[in-house]
């Protein structure tokens, strides 16, 4: 597999194997890259079970500098949950499930996914 060395375009396949994997686990796909003032959410969809997923991807080529999932840490949630209260409050969503997941896409060798449900939650 071609791994290009800019960053942004490496996050993008991290993020579109992450989007593939999700569609075909059942996810509804709403948005990708959501961003506002308050941070940003790589993917938002719905999950099988009909809740509300915030999803967070990481790609990385190796663990060696640790996993994908290590490098989501307190402020990053932060981030991700502000944006999804905007997200929330913009789309007048009222009464729904949410969670927020993290998938770590391991670009290297192996190309394994790790996707953990309910990673984090909010304070």
């Amino acid at each position: 597999m071609y791994v290009p060395k800019d960053k942004k375009k490496f996050g993008k396949i991290g993020e579109d194997i992450a989007a593939s994997y999700l569609t075909k686990q059942g996810y509804e796909m709403l948005e990708r890259n959501y961003r506002c003032g308050l941070g940003e959410v790589d993917i938002i969809c719905r999950a099988p079970g009909g809740e509300l997923v915030f999803a967070e991807v990481k790609a990385r080529m190796y663990d060696r500098f640790g996993t994908g999932i290590e490098a989501v840490g307190i402020a990053k949630q932060q981030r991700i949950i502000r944006a999804s209260m905007k997200y929330i409050s913009e789309n007048n969503i009222a009464d729904s499930d949410i969670r927020y997941d993290v998938i770590s896409v391991n670009l290297g060798g192996n190309n394994s996914i790790d996707h953990i449900v309910n990673a984090f939650t909010p304070n």
